[in-house]
């Protein structure tokens, strides 16, 4: 268990190997790296390599008083199994499967030291005595600022917590025994001996140990470095949240950022927005492309989506769990993974891996597997989708929603896993990607990467919520006969459309969706719109590229200068617009007619 989760008369430690806590973690954390690398998917090979790999670990820091881990006579496993629990309160392990957290494996990579860890981890722990929220560094160093201490012991340690281990007779106080107290302060010792705020000083009585402050640092400074995140909250959630091992494990050693100031270095905990986001995780996994003309409501599609996970997901709302990203021409393999990149440290370049935005969403979607993560990839059309995903398309092959083909791919395992090792996609991570079938100039989408994906056409029809239709503005339109034609715009796309195909005799990826013109409340806005993108695209896309007899606008009509003159015309003056044909407007006469007889 984490040490949150304890509730004892003192802070209580695993007692193993007293002397040498950190040895002990970093053997743990060394064991636990070199197991999973070599048995990643058979728990019970890997910890059983762990137990007996410590024996030869455990005898490179062993010293006196070490311990007898692994000495015949000795059962391994259950040695074991007494000690391992100190790497649960430590935070190194996510869960019973023995899987290093993050921070952990950072020292395993050899990026951070034990020391570091250990610094960031006190800076963090926490524990209850009496059911009372009790920071354990956060208390010592405010009863060496209160004492005004200098030096610390473990008799110090115990009176930080209330405890005064002289007044402990040969029967228990409050069921503490002398010895167990004097265990619990001489481990915290040596914990916190390990750590950057204090300097080791032999002590007076024989072979003790004091601590004193390193340099830079003053019990004052420290105690306001300590993150008090959960002073106030109640213990009994508190100790409910930390029973996942992950959450604990995550929260225990939160990185620090280091701050240099006139050659003085503090530290300080990096601030971190934690969001909330309720999930209903979904049984499926989606991997798919919705497509069709432009503006019939792709993003509408893919929101309906996201809500299976996030009821009360909108376009607008800032979810964690979504990755977003528009695909272009320049777009690249590289901007999708990421790439290395110079970086500029203490007035030196150096380089390192900026995950791109597949990265993110599959480390995203391996650290929180408790939610359904979404990867949108708007306008595939508009770039090579094969070269962007390049060697991940062996990932695409799904069962059950892992990958069935794992595919080595070193930058990414190391953001990830921070050591290489085979990468897929997870059940969680869900592949959306929308395509506008009228794009010109488009990359074809080869049969091979097609035949991964599902395809889901969005219809032309109407979209409507809580029974009223979306979207909806009214025009006033006017034949060459000076018949006047009212019309809504939901009339007016659909007659557009139909006469696209039945009288234009052009491909159905020449029709416009529902959404082709998003309508607000400013009115000069909406006529600037249809003047400018409505407009353009009927002449350029659709009059310029249709040889039949009929066209879709008055004969007086010659050129897009002209249509344009004549519609803003209309729009300044409030007059109907005259710039259709009468073809056109008798299709728009003949729906309303349809629509209000319905």
């Amino acid at each position: 268990m984490g040490l949150a989760e304890k509730n004892f008369l003192l802070p209580k430690f695993d007692e193993a190997i007293r002397r040498y806590p950190a040895e002990t973690l970093l053997s743990m954390i060394y064991a636990t790296h070199w197991e999973w690398l070599k048995n990643p998917d058979d728990e019970e090979s890997r910890k059983k390599g762990i137990e007996v790999r410590l024996k030869s670990l455990y005898d490179i820091f062993k010293k006196d008083g070490a311990g007898a881990y692994g000495e015949p006579g000795v059962n391994i496993s259950k040695q074991f199994g007494r000690q391992y629990i100190i790497g649960h309160d430590m935070g190194i392990w996510t869960g019973r499967d023995l899987n290093l957290s993050d921070w952990a494996l950072e020292v395993a990579s050899n990026k951070i030291s034990i020391s570091d860890y250990l610094t960031r981890a006190f800076l963090n722990l926490f524990t209850f005595i009496e059911n009372r929220y009790t920071h354990i560094l956060y208390d010592i160093c405010s009863y060496m600022e209160r004492e005004n201490k200098v030096m610390l012991d473990g008799k110090d340690i115990n009176l930080s917590f209330g405890i005064d281990v002289d007044s402990i007779d040969d029967e228990a106080v409050k069921g503490i025994t002398k010895s167990a107290a004097r265990e619990q302060a001489s481990l915290i010792l040596n914990f916190l001996s390990s750590t950057f705020f204090f300097d080791v000083e032999k002590g007076v009585r024989g072979d003790a140990h004091l601590l004193i402050f390193a340099p830079e640092f003053t019990a004052l400074a420290v105690k306001n470095m300590c993150n008090l995140e959960y002073l106030h909250k109640d213990g009994e959630e508190t100790r409910d949240h930390f029973s996942d091992k992950m959450n604990y494990a995550n929260y225990i050693a939160k990185p620090l950022v280091v701050k240099e100031d006139q050659e003085k270095i503090t530290y300080v905990i990096e601030p971190q927005v934690t969001q909330t986001v309720e999930c209903e995780l979904r049984s499926d996994t989606i991997q798919k492309i919705i497509y069709g003309p432009p503006g019939i409501g792709k993003s509408y599609s893919v929101t309906d989506e996201i809500k299976v996970s996030y009821k009360d997901f909108s376009l607008e709302s800032d979810n964690p769990f979504l990755f977003r990203t528009t695909l272009h021409p320049e777009y690249s393999y590289n901007d999708f993974v990421g790439q290395i990149m110079p970086v500029v440290k203490e007035n030196a370049i150096t380089y390192e891996f900026t995950p791109g935005i597949f990265t993110q969403a599959l480390d995203k979607a391996i650290k929180s597997k408790e939610n359904d993560v979404y990867l949108v990839l708007e306008e595939m059309s508009r770039a090579n989708v094969a070269a962007i995903f390049g060697d991940l398309f062996q990932l695409l092959d799904r069962v059950n929603g892992v990958s069935e083909y794992k595919v080595n791919h070193d930058l990414i395992s190391n953001e990830i896993y921070k050591t290489n090792q085979k990468i897929s996609l997870p059940k969680n991570l869900h592949l959306i990607g929308t395509v506008n079938t009228s794009d010109q100039n488009v990359y074809v989408m080869d049969t091979a990467f097609k035949r991964r994906f599902d395809f889901e056409y969005i219809s032309l029809k109407p979209i409507s919520k809580n029974g009223k239709i979306l979207n909806k503005y009214t025009m006033t339109f006017i034949n060459s006969n000076e018949i006047i034609v009212n019309s809504d715009w939901i009339d007016f796309y659909q007659s557009l459309n139909s006469f696209i195909v039945k009288e234009l005799k052009l491909s159905e990826d020449k029709q416009v969706g529902q959404f082709f013109i998003k309508f607000s409340q400013d009115d000069e806005k909406n006529k600037k719109t249809i003047n400018n993108k409505l407009l353009q695209y009927l002449w350029q896309d659709i009059h310029q590229v249709s040889f039949v007899n009929i066209s879709l606008f008055q004969p007086s009509i010659q050129t897009f200068s002209e249509a344009y003159e004549s519609l803003s015309h209309s729009f300044k003056t409030n007059e109907p617009i005259k710039i259709f044909s009468d073809n056109f407007l008798d299709v728009i006469l003949k729906l309303s007619v349809e629509t209000s007889d319905e």
